[in-house]
């Protein structure tokens, strides 16, 4: 298996940045700080989380994005 240096999770549309790993029901299991270090041990996991409801006006605007 290879190995990585680095993951980047990032939550879809209306999801949550903890939320959307969490297995479901009460348990308190996190997929990625739970089960994904198992397989990576040295591997540096990172969540990235934004307002990403479809409700809530934005703060940036697609030309915030471009390339310089």
């Amino acid at each position: 298996m290879a190995d990585a240096d680095s993951i980047v999770a990032v939550t879809g549309i209306a999801g949550h940045a903890y939320g959307s790993w969490k297995a479901a029901g009460d348990s308190p299991k996190m997929w990625l700080r739970d089960f994904l270090a198992e397989d990576f041990p040295n591997c540096r996991t990172m969540i990235y989380g934004y307002n990403s409801w479809l409700e809530s006006p934005g703060i940036h605007q697609i030309i915030d994005y471009r390339r310089g």
